[in-house]
């Protein structure tokens, strides 16, 4: 399960990656009420953000453990997180009659091609910390595997502020999401709305306190002084 699980979650992430980056003006696909639709598009975002929060509450993973499926849990939230995120992209309704802003990007140009790598950069930047993170951990592989070897939760043997700092930090590359969402030439009614309740979401949800920050400081510190020791001794060799 937690490798089908994981194949979907690199399938959505290419479509998410193809519907916040493509330099493209989608255009409706009838002439529905402009009110109508940022309704639509509202209540997908509002079901997104349901998701992702109850599931990753503590009343929900103490019910998950009560029901005895606690290795289960991040499989389950991944794959219903692709699930919402799949509705998202399949029934989004685009709002290209109003706008804050809408730059003649043709292909190939240089300001199409200046959002192109920075859009490339940061999903890049994205993935670079989710394999810092942990993957296997993250999408919920190494859970099931410990499971299955009867061993304790990986977050058993994560150091308490390493815990303490995924509580308060779990999604990779927030601040190169914030980039994607906002750095990009189309800027429609539809996208700003996106934009606006994805920040606010994020903004909410990334509580990073000081000590989480000296943690960070402290391991950074620590793997660049580890690596000049072995650049050195390699040199010496």
């Amino acid at each position: 399960m937690s490798l089908s699980s994981s194949l979907f979650l690199v399938s959505v992430f290419v479509r998410l990656i193809k519907f916040l980056s493509t330099q493209v003006l989608w255009l409706p696909e009838d002439d529905s009420p402009i009110l109508s639709l940022v309704f639509v598009d509202l209540l997908l975002v509002a079901i997104f953000i349901l998701q992702h929060t109850m599931m990753a509450s503590h009343s929900f993973r103490k019910r998950v453990k009560t029901w005895g499926l606690a290795p289960l849990h991040r499989t389950g939230y991944n794959v219903a997180t692709c699930l919402v995120l799949n509705l998202l992209i399949g029934y989004w309704q685009p709002i290209s009659g109003v706008s804050l802003w809408l730059l003649n990007v043709p292909s190939g140009s240089l300001l199409w091609t200046f959002f192109f790598l920075l859009h490339t950069a940061a999903w890049c930047v994205i993935v670079l910390e989710l394999l810092i993170m942990d993957p296997l951990e993250f999408i919920g592989v190494k859970s099931v595997y410990y499971y299955v070897r009867d061993w304790y939760s990986p977050t058993y043997y994560m150091s308490a502020k390493l815990r303490h700092l995924f509580e308060h930090m779990r999604h990779p590359g927030a601040t190169a999401l914030l980039l994607i969402l906002w750095l990009h030439p189309l800027m429609t009614l539809d996208r700003a709305m996106l934009a606006f309740l994805w920040t606010f979401y994020l903004s909410w949800g990334h509580r990073v306190t000081e000590r989480d920050y000296i943690f960070v400081e402290d391991q950074v510190y620590s793997k660049t002084v580890t690596w000049k020791k072995i650049q050195i001794s390699g040199a010496k060799s």
